[in-house]
Protein backbone atom coordinates (compact mmCIF):
# COMPACT_ATOMS: atom_id res chain seq x y z
CA UNK A 1 0.00 0.00 0.00
CA UNK A 2 1.36 3.51 -0.73
CA UNK A 3 0.40 5.93 2.41
CA UNK A 4 1.05 9.61 2.89
CA UNK A 5 1.78 10.92 5.88
CA UNK A 6 0.38 14.93 6.37
CA UNK A 7 1.77 16.78 9.51
CA UNK A 8 3.49 19.91 10.87
CA UNK A 9 6.96 19.68 12.10
CA UNK A 10 7.66 15.87 11.92
CA UNK A 11 11.40 17.16 12.73
CA UNK A 12 14.04 16.64 15.42
CA UNK A 13 11.98 19.31 17.05
CA UNK A 14 9.51 16.27 17.71
CA UNK A 15 11.60 14.11 19.74
CA UNK A 16 9.12 14.50 22.64
CA UNK A 17 6.17 14.49 21.70
CA UNK A 18 2.71 16.06 19.83
CA UNK A 19 1.48 15.18 16.73
CA UNK A 20 4.77 15.15 14.59
CA UNK A 21 5.88 12.28 16.58
CA UNK A 22 3.41 10.30 16.13
CA UNK A 23 3.33 10.79 12.45
CA UNK A 24 6.78 9.50 12.60
CA UNK A 25 6.02 6.64 14.68
CA UNK A 26 3.43 5.43 12.45
CA UNK A 27 5.54 6.31 8.94
CA UNK A 28 8.28 4.09 10.46
CA UNK A 29 5.93 1.63 11.82
CA UNK A 30 4.03 1.33 8.47
CA UNK A 31 7.51 0.97 6.40
CA UNK A 32 8.55 -2.20 8.46
CA UNK A 33 5.70 -3.58 7.44
CA UNK A 34 6.28 -3.19 3.95
CA UNK A 35 4.25 -0.02 2.93
CA UNK A 36 5.85 2.68 1.28
CA UNK A 37 5.12 5.81 3.37
CA UNK A 38 5.91 9.37 2.04
CA UNK A 39 5.51 12.13 4.52
CA UNK A 40 4.74 15.79 3.40
CA UNK A 41 5.93 17.91 6.48
CA UNK A 42 6.88 21.76 7.02
CA UNK A 43 9.98 23.21 8.92
CA UNK A 44 7.25 25.30 11.46
CA UNK A 45 7.68 24.15 14.87
CA UNK A 46 5.61 26.64 16.58
CA UNK A 47 3.75 30.28 16.27
CA UNK A 48 6.49 32.65 14.13
CA UNK A 49 9.20 29.86 14.41
CA UNK A 50 10.83 27.28 12.08
CA UNK A 51 13.33 24.98 12.50
CA UNK A 52 16.67 26.22 11.15
CA UNK A 53 17.51 22.88 10.14
CA UNK A 54 14.76 20.90 9.48
CA UNK A 55 16.50 17.46 9.84
CA UNK A 56 14.31 14.14 10.05
CA UNK A 57 16.38 11.02 11.86
CA UNK A 58 12.91 10.66 13.42
CA UNK A 59 11.91 8.88 10.57
CA UNK A 60 13.71 5.63 8.81
CA UNK A 61 15.56 5.89 6.11
CA UNK A 62 12.72 4.38 3.31
CA UNK A 63 10.04 7.29 4.48
CA UNK A 64 10.01 10.04 1.84
CA UNK A 65 10.01 13.37 3.04
CA UNK A 66 8.81 16.24 1.12
CA UNK A 67 9.09 19.29 3.45
CA UNK A 68 7.36 22.45 2.61
CA UNK A 69 8.97 26.26 3.79
CA UNK A 70 6.12 27.85 6.40
CA UNK A 71 5.15 31.36 7.27
CA UNK A 72 3.06 31.59 10.84
CA UNK A 73 1.67 35.03 13.00
CA UNK A 74 3.90 34.79 15.83
CA UNK A 75 0.59 36.60 17.50
CA UNK A 76 -2.20 34.55 16.68
CA UNK A 77 -4.17 33.26 19.77
CA UNK A 78 -4.89 29.03 20.03
CA UNK A 79 -1.88 26.83 18.27
CA UNK A 80 0.10 27.28 15.51
CA UNK A 81 -2.67 29.25 13.42
CA UNK A 82 -2.88 29.82 9.96
CA UNK A 83 0.73 28.50 7.79
CA UNK A 84 1.44 29.88 4.61
CA UNK A 85 3.44 27.59 2.50
CA UNK A 86 4.56 28.87 -0.88
CA UNK A 87 3.70 25.76 -3.44
CA UNK A 88 2.35 24.15 -1.06
CA UNK A 89 -1.04 22.76 -3.19
CA UNK A 90 1.43 21.59 -5.61
CA UNK A 91 3.45 19.55 -3.81
CA UNK A 92 0.50 18.43 -2.21
CA UNK A 93 -1.15 17.65 -5.41
CA UNK A 94 1.64 15.56 -6.64
CA UNK A 95 2.56 13.74 -3.57
CA UNK A 96 -1.54 12.70 -3.39
CA UNK A 97 -1.86 11.50 -6.35
CA UNK A 98 1.11 8.54 -6.05
CA UNK A 99 -0.73 7.07 -2.95
CA UNK A 100 -3.46 5.03 -1.93
CA UNK A 101 -4.67 6.72 1.27
CA UNK A 102 -3.80 10.12 3.31
CA UNK A 103 -3.59 10.42 6.81
CA UNK A 104 -3.52 14.07 8.31
CA UNK A 105 -2.21 14.69 11.61
CA UNK A 106 -4.07 17.41 13.39
CA UNK A 107 -7.20 19.78 12.26
CA UNK A 108 -7.39 23.55 12.64
CA UNK A 109 -4.05 23.89 9.90
CA UNK A 110 -3.97 24.82 5.99
CA UNK A 111 -1.95 21.99 5.61
CA UNK A 112 -4.17 19.44 6.34
CA UNK A 113 -7.21 21.09 5.22
CA UNK A 114 -5.75 21.75 1.78
CA UNK A 115 -4.78 17.88 1.95
CA UNK A 116 -8.28 16.83 2.70
CA UNK A 117 -9.69 19.61 -0.52
CA UNK A 118 -6.89 18.03 -3.02
CA UNK A 119 -7.44 14.27 -1.66
CA UNK A 120 -11.21 14.64 -2.45
CA UNK A 121 -10.78 16.21 -5.98
CA UNK A 122 -8.95 13.01 -6.73
CA UNK A 123 -10.88 10.23 -5.30
CA UNK A 124 -8.52 9.64 -2.52
CA UNK A 125 -8.89 8.37 1.15
CA UNK A 126 -8.47 10.78 3.63
CA UNK A 127 -7.97 9.78 7.35
CA UNK A 128 -7.74 12.73 9.95
CA UNK A 129 -6.16 12.40 13.03
CA UNK A 130 -7.20 15.42 14.78
CA UNK A 131 -4.75 14.80 18.47
CA UNK A 132 -7.47 16.65 20.50
CA UNK A 133 -7.04 19.61 18.14
CA UNK A 134 -11.31 18.76 17.86
CA UNK A 135 -12.63 19.79 21.04
CA UNK A 136 -14.50 22.74 23.18
CA UNK A 137 -12.45 25.65 23.22
CA UNK A 138 -13.22 29.57 24.90
CA UNK A 139 -12.88 32.72 23.96
CA UNK A 140 -10.30 33.53 21.06
CA UNK A 141 -9.91 30.16 20.17
CA UNK A 142 -13.18 29.36 20.18
CA UNK A 143 -13.86 32.10 17.40
CA UNK A 144 -10.85 30.51 15.58
CA UNK A 145 -11.41 26.75 15.69
CA UNK A 146 -15.39 28.12 14.66
CA UNK A 147 -14.08 29.79 11.55
CA UNK A 148 -11.88 26.74 10.77
CA UNK A 149 -14.47 24.56 10.99
CA UNK A 150 -17.24 26.90 8.88
CA UNK A 151 -14.36 27.33 5.90
CA UNK A 152 -13.57 24.35 5.97
CA UNK A 153 -16.50 21.81 7.24
CA UNK A 154 -16.43 18.40 7.46
CA UNK A 155 -17.98 16.20 4.87
CA UNK A 156 -20.05 13.14 4.59
CA UNK A 157 -17.69 9.87 4.61
CA UNK A 158 -15.18 11.72 6.70
CA UNK A 159 -12.79 9.19 8.84
CA UNK A 160 -11.18 10.45 11.83
CA UNK A 161 -8.95 8.86 14.06
CA UNK A 162 -9.08 8.77 18.30
CA UNK A 163 -6.82 7.96 20.55
CA UNK A 164 -9.17 7.50 23.21
CA UNK A 165 -13.40 7.36 23.99
CA UNK A 166 -13.16 10.84 25.29
CA UNK A 167 -11.06 12.33 21.85
CA UNK A 168 -13.94 10.14 19.84
CA UNK A 169 -16.98 11.64 21.87
CA UNK A 170 -15.42 15.17 21.36
CA UNK A 171 -14.93 14.60 17.64
CA UNK A 172 -18.59 13.09 17.14
CA UNK A 173 -20.05 15.83 19.02
CA UNK A 174 -17.95 18.49 16.90
CA UNK A 175 -18.63 16.97 13.61
CA UNK A 176 -21.69 15.55 13.77
CA UNK A 177 -23.05 11.92 12.98
CA UNK A 178 -22.26 11.92 8.79
CA UNK A 179 -18.19 10.99 10.30
CA UNK A 180 -16.83 8.11 11.18
CA UNK A 181 -14.49 7.55 13.91
CA UNK A 182 -12.02 4.97 14.89
CA UNK A 183 -10.26 4.54 18.33
CA UNK A 184 -5.84 3.41 17.19
CA UNK A 185 -3.14 3.48 20.00
CA UNK A 186 -0.02 5.22 19.09
CA UNK A 187 3.32 2.81 18.33
CA UNK A 188 6.02 2.81 20.84
CA UNK A 189 9.04 0.20 20.87
CA UNK A 190 10.76 -0.53 23.95
CA UNK A 191 14.30 -0.42 23.64
CA UNK A 192 16.49 -3.50 24.19
CA UNK A 193 19.74 -1.93 25.52
CA UNK A 194 20.40 -2.11 28.97
CA UNK A 195 19.20 1.69 30.34
CA UNK A 196 20.85 0.99 33.85
CA UNK A 197 25.01 1.76 32.72
CA UNK A 198 27.00 4.28 32.64
CA UNK A 199 25.33 6.51 29.83
CA UNK A 200 22.01 7.07 31.96
CA UNK A 201 24.81 8.12 35.18
CA UNK A 202 26.72 10.76 32.80
CA UNK A 203 23.50 12.50 31.79
CA UNK A 204 21.99 12.42 35.58
CA UNK A 205 25.73 13.87 36.90
CA UNK A 206 25.16 16.74 34.19
CA UNK A 207 22.22 17.49 36.41
CA UNK A 208 24.10 18.88 39.28
CA UNK A 209 21.77 17.01 41.98
CA UNK A 210 23.27 15.38 44.90
CA UNK A 211 24.32 11.64 45.44
CA UNK A 212 21.31 9.65 46.91
CA UNK A 213 18.17 12.23 45.97
CA UNK A 214 15.02 11.34 44.38
CA UNK A 215 14.66 12.79 40.60
CA UNK A 216 11.62 13.45 39.13
CA UNK A 217 11.69 14.04 35.26
CA UNK A 218 9.74 16.12 33.14
CA UNK A 219 10.13 15.69 29.85
CA UNK A 220 8.29 17.90 27.58
CA UNK A 221 7.58 20.87 25.83
CA UNK A 222 7.14 24.01 28.27
CA UNK A 223 3.22 24.70 27.50
CA UNK A 224 0.75 25.46 30.05
CA UNK A 225 -1.29 22.79 29.35
CA UNK A 226 1.84 20.55 30.41
CA UNK A 227 1.67 21.48 33.98
CA UNK A 228 5.04 22.53 34.78
CA UNK A 229 4.24 25.11 37.19
CA UNK A 230 1.69 22.61 39.12
CA UNK A 231 4.93 20.07 39.34
CA UNK A 232 6.83 22.68 40.75
CA UNK A 233 4.35 23.44 43.43
CA UNK A 234 4.65 20.09 44.35
CA UNK A 235 7.75 20.20 45.29
CA UNK A 236 6.40 22.08 48.44
CA UNK A 237 4.53 19.23 49.83
CA UNK A 238 7.34 16.66 49.13
CA UNK A 239 10.81 16.08 51.25
CA UNK A 240 14.20 18.01 50.87
CA UNK A 241 15.00 14.84 49.21
CA UNK A 242 13.05 15.31 46.52
CA UNK A 243 14.38 17.18 42.88
CA UNK A 244 13.22 18.46 39.82
CA UNK A 245 14.90 17.88 36.41
CA UNK A 246 12.96 20.04 33.65
CA UNK A 247 14.19 19.21 29.94
CA UNK A 248 12.87 20.04 26.86
CA UNK A 249 12.23 23.21 24.25
CA UNK A 250 10.13 25.91 25.44
CA UNK A 251 7.42 26.38 23.75
CA UNK A 252 5.53 29.35 25.79
CA UNK A 253 8.30 31.89 26.64
CA UNK A 254 6.08 33.48 29.26
CA UNK A 255 4.92 30.29 30.69
CA UNK A 256 8.55 29.20 30.74
CA UNK A 257 9.59 32.55 32.86
CA UNK A 258 6.34 32.10 34.57
CA UNK A 259 7.70 28.92 36.00
CA UNK A 260 10.87 30.43 36.42
CA UNK A 261 9.77 32.97 38.60
CA UNK A 262 7.56 30.46 40.72
CA UNK A 263 11.10 28.35 41.21
CA UNK A 264 12.43 31.15 42.86
CA UNK A 265 9.42 32.49 45.03
CA UNK A 266 8.61 29.05 46.14
CA UNK A 267 12.81 28.79 47.39
CA UNK A 268 13.39 25.49 45.44
CA UNK A 269 16.15 27.16 43.34
CA UNK A 270 18.49 24.03 44.28
CA UNK A 271 16.21 21.30 44.10
CA UNK A 272 14.69 22.42 40.28
CA UNK A 273 17.19 22.49 37.29
CA UNK A 274 15.76 23.65 33.90
CA UNK A 275 17.47 21.93 30.61
CA UNK A 276 17.39 22.63 26.54
CA UNK A 277 15.90 20.03 24.11
CA UNK A 278 17.19 16.57 23.94
CA UNK A 279 18.57 14.70 20.65
CA UNK A 280 17.09 11.23 19.63
CA UNK A 281 20.50 9.27 20.67
CA UNK A 282 20.14 10.24 24.32
CA UNK A 283 16.84 10.66 24.95
CA UNK A 284 16.23 7.21 26.25
CA UNK A 285 19.31 7.40 28.75
CA UNK A 286 18.06 10.75 29.95
CA UNK A 287 14.80 9.03 30.99
CA UNK A 288 17.05 6.12 32.54
CA UNK A 289 18.75 9.05 34.69
CA UNK A 290 15.15 10.07 36.45
CA UNK A 291 13.74 8.11 39.04
CA UNK A 292 9.86 8.98 39.05
CA UNK A 293 8.84 10.43 35.18
CA UNK A 294 5.86 12.85 35.63
CA UNK A 295 3.49 14.34 33.09
CA UNK A 296 1.11 16.51 35.09
CA UNK A 297 -0.82 18.35 32.19
CA UNK A 298 -3.98 19.78 32.80
CA UNK A 299 -5.43 17.84 29.82
CA UNK A 300 -3.42 15.71 26.95
CA UNK A 301 -4.77 13.56 24.60
CA UNK A 302 -2.38 10.23 24.26
CA UNK A 303 1.40 11.94 24.95
CA UNK A 304 3.78 9.87 23.50
CA UNK A 305 7.05 10.47 25.91
CA UNK A 306 4.19 8.50 28.65
CA UNK A 307 4.76 5.39 26.61
CA UNK A 308 8.26 6.03 25.97
CA UNK A 309 9.00 6.52 29.88
CA UNK A 310 6.91 3.30 30.65
CA UNK A 311 8.76 1.49 27.65
CA UNK A 312 12.27 2.42 28.78
CA UNK A 313 10.64 0.78 32.47
CA UNK A 314 10.36 4.00 34.25
CA UNK A 315 7.56 4.75 36.70
CA UNK A 316 5.19 6.91 35.59
CA UNK A 317 3.07 9.60 37.30
CA UNK A 318 0.41 11.19 35.05
CA UNK A 319 -3.01 12.99 35.79
CA UNK A 320 -6.59 11.78 35.09
CA UNK A 321 -7.09 14.61 32.94
CA UNK A 322 -4.81 12.81 29.97
CA UNK A 323 -7.43 11.17 28.45
CA UNK A 324 -5.35 7.95 27.48
CA UNK A 325 -4.81 6.66 31.12
CA UNK A 326 -8.16 4.56 30.92
CA UNK A 327 -5.91 2.42 28.67
CA UNK A 328 -2.97 2.34 31.14
CA UNK A 329 -4.30 0.90 33.23
CA UNK A 330 -2.50 -0.08 36.39
CA UNK A 331 1.03 0.49 34.60
CA UNK A 332 0.72 3.92 35.54
CA UNK A 333 -0.12 6.45 38.88
CA UNK A 334 -2.85 8.39 38.01
CA UNK A 335 -3.23 12.09 39.98
CA UNK A 336 -5.68 14.68 40.53
CA UNK A 337 -4.26 17.76 37.91
CA UNK A 338 -3.35 19.62 40.99
CA UNK A 339 0.19 20.57 43.50
CA UNK A 340 -1.59 18.42 45.90
CA UNK A 341 -2.98 15.58 43.86
CA UNK A 342 0.66 15.27 42.19
CA UNK A 343 2.85 14.68 45.72
CA UNK A 344 -0.02 12.40 46.69
CA UNK A 345 0.80 9.88 44.03
CA UNK A 346 4.20 11.03 44.15
CA UNK A 347 5.03 10.13 47.67
CA UNK A 348 4.72 5.63 47.64
CA UNK A 349 6.88 6.04 44.26
CA UNK A 350 10.16 7.31 47.03
CA UNK A 351 10.53 3.90 47.88
CA UNK A 352 12.43 2.08 45.78
CA UNK A 353 11.07 -1.57 45.18
CA UNK A 354 7.44 0.44 44.84
CA UNK A 355 9.29 2.17 41.83
CA UNK A 356 10.68 -1.09 40.14
CA UNK A 357 7.14 -2.69 40.30
CA UNK A 358 5.42 -0.18 38.05
CA UNK A 359 7.99 0.62 36.04
CA UNK A 360 8.40 -3.18 35.30
CA UNK A 361 4.05 -2.82 34.95
CA UNK A 362 4.47 -0.40 32.66
CA UNK A 363 7.16 -1.54 29.86
CA UNK A 364 5.17 -5.21 30.00
CA UNK A 365 1.55 -3.09 28.45
CA UNK A 366 3.99 -1.21 26.40
CA UNK A 367 5.72 -4.38 25.09
CA UNK A 368 1.76 -6.30 24.76
CA UNK A 369 -0.06 -3.47 23.19
CA UNK A 370 1.65 -0.92 22.08
CA UNK A 371 4.21 -2.63 19.68
CA UNK A 372 4.91 -0.83 16.23
CA UNK A 373 3.97 -3.51 14.11
CA UNK A 374 0.62 -4.05 16.56
CA UNK A 375 -0.47 -1.00 15.70
CA UNK A 376 0.62 -0.65 12.02
CA UNK A 377 -1.39 -3.57 11.69
CA UNK A 378 -4.59 -1.67 13.36
CA UNK A 379 -3.62 0.99 10.62
CA UNK A 380 -3.67 -0.99 7.98
CA UNK A 381 -7.35 -2.64 8.75
CA UNK A 382 -8.21 1.06 8.82
CA UNK A 383 -7.42 1.87 5.84
CA UNK A 384 -8.94 -1.26 3.88
CA UNK A 385 -11.54 -0.89 5.92
CA UNK A 386 -12.55 2.74 5.21
CA UNK A 387 -11.81 2.58 1.50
Amino acid sequence: MKILLVAHGVTDQSLLGGPGRVAAAQANALTANGHQVTVVTTDVTAKGRRTPIPTFRLLDPPVVVRCIPGRTFGSWPGTIGPVFHPQSRKVLATAISEVDVVHCHEWPHMLVQQARSIARAQGKLCIVQPHGSIQPRKGAKRLMHGLINRRYPPQPGDVFIAGSRQEELEIEAAMGPKVSVFRVVNPMSVPEADLSGSAAASIRATWGFPDGVTVLLYAHRVFPNKGLDLLITALTSLPQSVHLSVVGAIGDAGFAAECTRLTARLNLEERVRFFGPVGPADIDNVIAAGDIFVLPARRDTFPMMVLHAMACARPVVVTETCQSVELLRDAVAVAEPSPQGLATQILPLLEPHARSLLGQRGRELVRAEFGPSAVAKALERLYAGAA
